[in-house]
Parts: C-alpha cells; sequence; structure tokens
C-alpha cells in the first residue's frame, strides 16, 4: 500500500473504518429516535395547549332556554309555599292573602336558602337568623336587602314563571 498523507497517519485503513457510510439506512440510529421523540412531545405539548382554546372559542351547540314553571292557581292554599329550581335558581312561590308571589330563595345576606314558616307567615334564613316577611322585606337579622321579587303572571287561572 501507499503511503497516504491522510489524518490517520498514514496507515492503511481497516474494515471498521468507514462503516458509518456504510450503515443500513433502516435501521434508525439513536439521534434519529431522539428527535422522533422530540417531535412526538412537542405535538402533544401543542395539543395540550390548543384543545382548551380551540373548545373556548367555539360557537356553543345550542342555548337552552328554561322551560316556564307553571302552577293552577285552584291547586294553591293560604299560606301555602312551593319551591323550584329554574336554570340553577331557587324560587319560592307562596300564596298569602288570596295572592300568589314569587321570590328568589336565596338570602341577600350570604345566598343560603330560606325556609317558609307558614305560622308566623315569615321567610327564615337557618344560617344567621335572618328574617323577611310574606313581601319580601327584611325584618331581623343582619340582612338589610329584601328578597329578589321573580316576575310572575296569571293566565286563564294557571300561574306562570317565565
Amino acid at each position: 500500500m501507499e503511503n497516504c498523507q491522510c489524518s490517520h497517519g498514514g496507515a492503511a485503513l481497516g474494515p471498521g473504518v468507514g462503516e458509518a457510510a456504510g450503515r443500513d439506512l433502516a435501521q434508525p440510529s439513536r439521534r434519529g429516535f431522539f428527535h422522533v421523540c422530540m417531535a412526538a412531545m412537542t405535538g402533544i405539548a401543542a395539543l395540550v395547549v390548543a384543545f382548551p382554546i380551540f373548545s373556548f372559542l367555539r360557537l356553543p351547540k345550542r342555548i337552552h332556554t328554561a322551560k316556564s314553571i307553571e302552577v293552577p292557581l285552584a291547586g294553591l292554599s293560604e299560606s301555602q309555599a312551593l319551591f323550584f329550581e329554574r336554570e340553577g335558581t331557587q324560587i319560592v312561590l307562596i300564596y298569602t292573602n288570596k295572592e300568589a308571589k314569587a321570590y328568589d330563595a336565596a338570602c341577600t345576606h350570604l345566598g343560603c336558602l330560606v325556609s317558609w314558616d307558614q305560622n308566623d307567615r315569615v321567610f327564615r334564613c337557618p344560617c344567621h337568623g335572618a328574617v323577611f316577611d310574606d313581601q319580601g322585606a327584611a325584618v331581623k337579622g343582619p340582612v338589610n336587602m329584601p328578597l329578589k321579587k321573580v316576575k310572575l303572571e296569571i293566565n286563564k287561572g294557571v300561574l306562570v314563571i317565565a
């Protein structure tokens, strides 16, 4: 063999040198595996970030309107209270002095649900002792605001809370 002026000192090339150049391309290298793993993790991270954003931005499927509450007036008795839930809000319907009234059943102090005392004709809050009269006005306790009135109408002998 001729003396070579290469960087390997002029020695003849052995069978091990140049194997990397002739390596089978179908067999993955460590570097290739690392690149595939990094690409997969980047894709997963992008999905984790993008999913909540796209979920928030898409249009709602359908806006549901709540059904109205209908109660026949003939079925109500004096000093009776009926509780209903509408759109996540508790509503209390009372019938006193031959007049129907509806209120949000949440106490205006801290939002506890009031109960109706049929004997005294008052609403009582179990949390802090607040008392409201049958008109929803604050009578006693730490509250200073009345119960919120809920609009109702009477149509053909049926009380409707829309």
